[in-house]
């Protein structure tokens, strides 16, 4: 098998070990320069986590607002694309379902 052959077949393992549009691929081919700040994000968001004696206390800091380091809007809608609007007077039955179809689009 030539070098190009084994190219090929490498490109079509990981296209099907990480398909195309998956939250993987569209950080993958993310711009250097997004990249940067996306890595820079996960060692802050990292860093964050840590101060924290065990991984739920982080979840429960969250739940009340203390958030920590945000990755900036315009690489977040690249990776996962614009969170959903809600519809004021919507019910929150129809909301969960908006919001779990928005997350579910996002592991793809």
């Amino acid at each position: 098998m030539n070098s190009r052959s084994f190219l090929k077949r490498i490109e079509r393992i990981g296209a099907l070990i990480c398909p195309p549009n998956s939250r993987e691929m569209r950080i993958a081919n993310l711009t250097a320069e997004h990249r940067k700040w996306f890595d820079k994000w996960m060692i802050d968001r990292k860093a964050w986590i840590a101060r924290f004696a065990q991984a739920d206390h982080a979840y429960a800091a969250m739940l009340e607002g203390e958030n920590g380091p945000q990755l900036p809007t315009e690489i977040r809608n690249l990776i996962d694309g614009p969170a959903p609007t809600l519809p004021a007077g919507i019910s929150e039955t129809d909301a969960a379902e908006i919001y779990r179809d928005y997350l579910n689009e996002g592991r793809k």
